[in-house]
């Protein structure tokens, strides 16, 4: 079904432009998802609820809602200067946590939304089953964050959740230069079959608390350099562990 839309008042659009905000995100349990790529992923998954775009796209079912704006209007409910051409409207999805996750990745309090977005598209890549994320953690929804998931949002389940909860049935890892640690290769041997991997705040790492609670520290081993960014250093650490 295709619609027009000229006015920066349309309720559509007002509607569209507000979800670059968290509490209206929460509110209606939608996102934003910007340019072609992503937008075929959401088809996929099918989770696109309406679509704003300059040109009516034709493979599309028409079930979804096609409204056909200006570029000024695209650039109104968009976080770029020069959007690609459509953005739309996705459903934000229930997820809940299933047993049958035995590789987890526990986010402890990421804060950059380019970082997480990453990390997403790396586990997902490697095969990890689920992203858990402590409660100070940046949104999974954040504009940013979808942008630089490059679509993966869509095809491996985020959850809120605390570490503590992971305790009893899993191995929990932890990246740490901790005297205690071992060297990531080292590890590889000691790796259970159900495990939670931490990746922590860029600035300061894992949290003590969180920490407490490894059973095993493990480290990348480095030359000159004791820090890596937590994207790169996740990375890594899910590739070699996998």
């Amino acid at each position: 079904m295709i619609r027009k839309i000229n006015s920066k008042t349309n309720t559509r659009i007002k509607h569209a432009a507000s979800l670059k905000e968290k509490k209206y995100r929460e509110e209606f349990h939608e996102f934003l998802i910007e340019g072609d790529k992503v937008l075929k992923m959401a088809l996929e998954a099918k989770m696109v609820k309406e679509i704003f775009t300059i040109s009516p796209l034709l493979d599309v079912s028409d079930d979804i809602i096609q409204y056909v704006i200006s570029r000024e209007l695209l650039v109104k409910i968009t976080n770029t200067k020069s959007p690609q051409g459509v953005a739309a409207i996705c459903s934000i999805p229930n997820y809940s946590f299933k047993d049958e996750y035995k590789k987890v990745v526990y986010l402890d309090d990421i804060a950059d939304p380019g970082n997480l977005g990453t990390i997403i598209r790396t586990a997902l890549s490697f095969g990890y089953d689920a992203i858990i994320a402590s409660e100070n953690t940046v949104d999974f929804f954040n504009p940013k964050v979808v942008a630089s998931s490059k679509g993966s949002i869509f095809f491996i389940p985020v959850l809120a959740g605390k570490i503590v909860d992971f305790k009893e049935k899993y191995q929990i890892i932890v990246s740490s230069l901790n005297d205690k640690s071992i060297p990531l290769e080292e590890a590889k041997t000691k790796i259970k079959d159900r495990m939670v991997l931490v990746i922590g705040n860029e600035a300061n790492g894992v949290k003590e608390e969180t920490a407490s609670l490894a059973d095993l520290l493990v480290k990348i081993p480095m030359v000159k350099m004791d820090s890596l960014n937590a994207a790169v250093a996740s990375g890594i650490l899910m590739y070699t562990l996998k």
